[in-house]
């Protein structure tokens, strides 16, 4: 299910319940990356790698046992896997076509998947992800009601799957000036199992860069092409309101 974040808030804070898990997190993890590139801030072929292992609270749940104690807070794992390929349009490499692919998965193996923290799960929208949307724009979002006390029910949000792509195409001119136009398509889902392909969710745009010798400053003008939420998509809608722009520095991708 969907909610509003700022009315699940003012719902809250109006009947006194917890918005949230306190939790102590104990990561095991490793973040492994590789870059095949020729141009770090325009790069016009080869490619990216980056892929992400961590495993949650397994010591405090592995000692909890040897102690004979009850460890009652989620253990689980987070992998993130994530590529990006580049090809040159022309010969002089002022045009290049960039292709991005991400996926990720959080699994419990031990407590209840919702005590899953949110600082650690998937949130789609913003500059580096569907530019439709806004940071975090799109994420699964749900209450837990405690059913012997709903004073201690909370709420709930993030993805525990996601799948994330973008599609590319960047011109350069007047070597420190650039343009690009872009699709971006994924969402976060609360578990795989319940992927569904019309959540997709999916955005258009043009971005103009200003490439530095330190990094390219970028500006992207993002549309919803299919919005999620209500299956809609850009032609039933007011055209402007369905406009995101963000600021970055370095690529999207």
């Amino acid at each position: 299910a969907y909610y509003n974040l700022e009315y699940v808030r003012e719902v809250f804070i109006a009947r006194d319940l917890e918005f949230s898990l306190n939790q102590t997190l104990s990561i095991l993890g490793a973040d492994l990356k590789s870059t095949k590139t020729d141009n770090p801030l325009f790069p016009t072929k080869g490619y990216n790698l980056a892929f992400l292992m961590e495993d949650a609270n397994f010591i405090p749940f592995f000692f909890s046992k040897l102690n004979g104690n009850n460890f009652n807070d989620a253990v689980f794992y987070k992998l993130l896997a994530s590529t990006a390929f580049y090809f040159p349009v022309n010969n002089i490499k002022t045009a290049v076509l960039g292709l991005k692919f991400k996926v990720g998965n959080i699994q419990s193996y031990h407590g209840e998947q919702y005590k899953i923290p949110s600082t650690r799960r998937f949130y789609v929208g913003g500059s580096n992800s569907i530019r439709g949307w806004k940071t975090r724009g799109l994420n699964p979002s749900y209450i837990v009601v405690n059913s012997a006390d709903t004073s201690k029910s909370f709420f709930v949000e993030g993805g525990k799957f996601l799948l994330e792509s973008s599609i590319e195409y960047r011109y350069k001119f007047f070597e420190d000036f650039g343009t690009t136009l872009f699709f971006d398509f994924g969402n976060s889902w609360d578990n795989a199992k319940v992927f569904r392909y019309d959540e997709i969710s999916a955005a258009v745009g043009i971005g103009f860069r200003y490439y530095t010798a330190i990094a390219p400053f970028r500006i992207d003008f993002g549309f919803k092409a299919y919005d999620p939420t209500d299956k809609r998509t850009i032609f039933r809608k007011p055209f402007w309101s369905q406009l995101e722009f963000h600021f970055g520095i370095g690529e999207a991708f």
